[in-house]
């Protein structure tokens, strides 16, 4: 169990949230979706959202500006269909959504900064003003309860390995309580929104037995992980599924496709993993700021040499701290699987859980030659596997 400090948690307040109608003519549109007046958000930034659309000049994207000081820009890089749909004459509206996370400087109790569209030209012109207060909450709860602070376990990977499934399967239990974004990525891609941040996405309390936990299936792969979440949930329990790395990759890579974040073929894209992440598990693991869309995304190969990944972890938990599962099993067996799982997190059993399979992969089998290869490839990469665990997952 992880309690919250003694300290709070520092919580933003947004008083309001005041756009520019009257701008110079050059923007047809825009919204702020997200802070809205009124929100009680944690940590010491709030999260920007929204959409603008330039006239008769391109916008290449949105940026902060705070006691006259310019952030760095955020390009129109959310996809917003919907903003397509209402603005059909509007060739950019598709691509028109921003979303990025903003520090506040919280020293003087209040706070207020600007948002600004800019052209592709260089100049800007402002869309909002966001203003509010920087508070201190202590905690309350009711009597019976217990203060939280972060997860009472992660389940880190793999992805594509049935994270989501089994995330959902907890959910349902009675005693558990998941944030309602399933990846909160703070142990990834999120680490600069702070610790408050990650303790304000579960309950502030929970009775005596229940538990609180997320899944963010990157966190496996991701180097600095393991330390992030040993100093904010030191006594968590950490739950794995690994999937056949074959299957694991190829899913992998028609995940990304469907996004339209890969345009090589699957053969091309294995070809070129190597040379795409050279150097990003070193600059992440030297840079608590650096994000690599590369290694998140474009990693099939390397995802699936568990070993090395598990050592990481293994180096930051005791190893009685790990539930390791094959995502087979709970493919196959989910009841089983799961009471496997309920049992480690010293939950009583649930009979009433639909035991669904969410966010199942659907596309063309992976050809038999390019399986063959891969089989090969990660031999002996799962004989280390094996050595590692004491038990044999047996993918052949």
């Amino acid at each position: 169990m992880t309690e919250r400090s003694s300290g709070g948690l520092h919580t933003l307040a947004v008083h309001s949230v005041n756009g520019y109608p009257g701008t110079d003519g050059s923007v047809a549109a825009f919204a702020i979706d997200a802070p809205r007046a009124g929100d009680r958000l944690p940590g010491l930034g709030l999260e920007v959202n929204g959409w603008v659309i330039g006239r008769h000049e391109g916008i290449v994207g949105v940026r902060t500006v705070a006691a006259g000081a310019p952030s760095h820009l955020h390009p129109l890089d959310v996809r917003r269909p919907d903003v397509a749909a209402d603005y059909p004459d509007h060739p950019a509206a598709g691509n028109s959504g921003f979303s990025f996370w903003a520090p506040v400087d919280t020293d003087a109790g209040s706070w207020t900064f600007q948002i600004e569209a800019v052209f592709a030209g260089g100049r800007s012109i402002p869309l909002a003003t966001i203003q509010g207060a920087a508070l201190l909450e202590q905690p309350r709860f009711p009597p019976g309860h217990r203060p939280v602070w972060g997860p009472d376990f992660v389940i880190i990977g793999t992805q594509r390995g049935g994270t989501t499934s089994l995330h959902a399967y907890l959910g349902a239990h009675p005693l558990v309580t998941t944030p309602v974004t399933k990846e909160l990525h703070y142990l990834t891609d999120r680490y600069e929104r702070g610790s408050d941040w990650y303790a304000g996405q579960f309950p502030s309390s929970l009775q005596r037995g229940a538990l609180t936990g997320e899944a963010t299936p990157y966190a496996l792969f991701h180097p600095r992980s393991p330390h992030r979440l040993r100093d904010v949930a030191p006594a968590a329990r950490i739950i794995v599924l690994l999937r056949n790395p074959v299957d694991r990759a190829y899913s992998h890579y028609r995940l990304e496709r469907s996004r339209e974040n890969e345009s090589l073929s699957f053969t091309e894209a294995l070809a070129a993993e190597q040379s795409r992440l050279a150097g990003e598990e070193q600059r992440l693991a030297a840079d608590d700021t650096y994000v690599s869309h590369v290694h998140n995304h474009a990693s099939y190969l390397s995802r699936g040499d568990y070993a090395p990944q598990l050592e990481g972890w293994f180096s930051a938990f005791p190893r009685e701290r790990f539930l390791i599962l094959r995502s087979e099993d709970l493919y196959e067996c989910p009841e089983e699987s799961f009471a496997r799982v309920t049992s480690f997190l010293e939950l009583p059993s649930l009979a009433t859980v639909s035991f669904t399979a969410h966010n199942r992969g659907e596309g063309p089998p992976l050809d038999e030659t390019i399986r063959g290869r891969l089989m090969q490839h990660f031999a002996p990469r799962n004989d280390r596997l094996t050595e590692l665990l004491g038990w044999d997952p047996a993918w052949t």
